[in-house]
């Protein structure tokens, strides 16, 4: 059985009981946000007595057959009991600090921009070209990518949405 209390505190660490035998028991439930799109998670921050005071965050779904609570904590806060739920945010992409040579070229290719690019490395001394065919990842931060993009008119911008889409290959 679940239960709540102002001491209560929900937890990943014991499946279905503090210690293996009481049942888990939160309160202080809070903070929650969708955790996707799809609206089939929620983050949210809990107190578990059996760990301590301090709120813990918290994943929670529909069901999780290993932890009754955590779908009991969903249907709860789906049904309005702990306030509003905060829309899903999406968070920006982080952009890799490089990419295999692989990625790159495809990349080049998918933006039609791979003869531009080789014909301007085949402009370039020849240290450049030898460091475009064979390297086997490609840094962002590199001189030479800098200069390859500045060539091209890429805004910062621009440089970190290739470096993302190119991770994505």
């Amino acid at each position: 059985m679940i239960t709540e209390s102002a001491e209560d505190d929900i937890s990943n660490i014991a499946p279905e009981t503090n210690a293996g035998s009481e049942p888990v028991t939160y309160a202080d439930v809070s903070d929650l946000a969708w955790a996707n799109e799809q609206r089939s998670a929620i983050t949210c921050r809990a107190v578990f007595p059996f760990i301590g005071d301090a709120p813990v965050l918290v994943g929670v779904v529909a069901h999780d057959p290993h932890a009754p609570y955590i779908g009991e904590i969903f249907a709860r806060a789906v049904a309005g009991e702990f306030g509003e739920i905060a829309p899903f945010v999406p968070t920006a992409p982080l952009v890799p600090d490089r990419v295999s040579s692989r990625q790159f070229r495809l990349q080049l290719l998918g933006m039609g921009l791979l003869d531009t690019v080789e014909g301007w490395i085949d402009a370039q001394p020849l240290a450049t070209q030898i460091a475009y065919q064979s390297s086997a990842t490609f840094e962002r931060g590199d001189a030479m990518m800098q200069a390859g993009f500045d060539a091209l008119g890429f805004e910062p911008a621009q440089v970190d949405a290739f470096f993302v889409a190119a991770a994505g290959l």
